[in-house]
């Protein structure tokens, strides 16, 4: 909204010209609300009207009385500054792109008394300090309805006022160089606030910020967008069922993204306007909460990683079939139980005949099967070199060289 079409500017600018409030009630008892009604009530901002056209404008405003010299001074000068405000208007419309995201700002005046009136509505929501929201936000959901479009606000440009006062008074503004009709001008950069989400808490803020701004704008309606907030909320704190992962904020996030793109891509569709009453984005909001194209970004996932099975030295079965090696002391597992073409080379001719790995495929040592014995360090009935067991019958207290068995 424009500062010509803001019945809140329009009333500051009678308040500074005459404080006592007449000039005000004088205005409002004859349905001139903002700058643009009071500026083409009599003659327009390029014509404007002769002394006798004014004089007489100013005997029907007053109820077909004189007014004094004082007074016709006071409509005048704000017959005057509303003229003004509509050429300066008409030519920042002509030179701007209004599709450009944050170009408009609402005045200052129009943005406090929004937040009154919301206050007033909203009795049981306090909007103040974390809920309050920045004058950077609020301008970003006006922008919907200057260039009728639909845009997702994510939770981190959802700042709070007060950290955006806190930045205005320490931070000063970087000035940049731009190009305005074949003109460089020196500006300053306005500093885009960035709001950090790590928590559920903190995300919870942003929504509800967001929400507030909406509210303001008349966009969407505070409990329809606080039923949204409350139910990812909830997704965040709910227990996922077995086997299942619980949901994660990013997946949270996705489902609002979405519910917003589906929104605007439908708004086009429909060529509605927002500033239509009752808001359309309020009513289709409410249809797309429960849209299945927006719930399955919150359903939960399947959990991709399945717990290892225990130790080959318990289950009895190899704990890694691929030949690779497995934990400290265990050896490597052959396939099938058949000896590597290196081993039999390597093998001590006495021990050819036998075979050189246990039923579960893993190799025996060779040293504790001779007559020298293995002085290697066991652990679990097993050294580096493999398990100390006979190569003959498989038992663990006795090598080959003392086997009694027939086998």
């Amino acid at each position: 909204m424009a500062l010509v079409d803001s019945q809140a500017t329009f009333q500051l600018h009678c308040d500074k010209i005459d404080p006592s409030g007449w000039l005000k009630r004088m205005m409002a008892q004859n349905q001139l609300r903002t700058c643009s009604d009071l500026g083409f009530a009599v003659g327009t901002p390029q014509a404007p009207a002769s002394t006798n056209e004014f004089d007489t404008f100013c005997n029907q405003l007053n109820g077909n009385v004189d007014m004094s010299i004082s007074e016709v001074s006071r409509v005048r000068r704000l017959h005057f500054e509303a003229c003004t405000l509509i050429v300066a208007h008409t030519k920042q419309q002509v030179s701007l792109d209004s599709s450009v995201e944050g170009n408009r700002k609402l005045p200052a005046a129009e943005k406090q008394a929004r937040l009154q009136q919301q206050q007033a509505r909203l009795a049981g929501v306090h909007i103040t300090g974390e809920l309050q929201p920045s004058h950077a936000l609020i301008d970003l959901a006006a922008s919907m309805l200057e260039s009728n479009t639909v845009i997702w606000i994510g939770p981190s440009k959802c700042s709070k006022r007060e950290t955006e006062i806190q930045i205005a008074a320490t931070k000063e503004k970087s000035q940049i160089l731009s190009i305005e009709q074949q003109t460089v001008k020196v500006t300053a950069s306005d500093s885009a606030l960035k709001v950090e989400n790590n928590t559920e808490l903190q995300l919870q803020w942003s929504l509800q910020r967001r929400g507030i701004a909406l509210d303001q704008c008349r966009l969407i309606e505070w409990d329809v967008h606080q039923r949204w907030v409350q139910y990812l909320l909830g997704l965040l704190s709910k227990p996922a069922p077995e086997g299942y992962c619980k949901i994660k904020m990013d997946q949270v996030i996705k489902a609002d993204k979405e519910l917003f793109m589906i929104l605007s891509e439908e708004h086009q569709q429909t060529g509605e306007r927002l500033t239509d009453t009752p808001s359309p984005m309020n009513i289709a909001f409410q249809k797309l909460v429960t849209d299945p194209r927006v719930t399955m970004y919150v359903l939960p996932v399947p959990q991709h990683s399945v717990a290892r099975p225990a130790s080959a030295a318990t289950t009895g079965t190899p704990s890694n079939s691929s030949g690779k090696s497995g934990a400290k002391g265990q050896g490597k597992v052959r396939k099938e139980g058949k000896q590597s073409q290196r081993a039999k080379s390597l093998c001590p001719s006495e021990l050819k005949e036998f075979k050189q790995v246990d039923d579960q495929g893993r190799p025996i040592c060779w040293a504790y099967n001779l007559k020298s014995g293995c002085k290697e360090s066991v652990q679990n009935g097993r050294c580096k070199k493999g398990a100390h067991i006979c190569m003959k019958c498989h038992r663990n207290n006795h090598g080959v060289t003392t086997c009694r068995s027939n086998v």
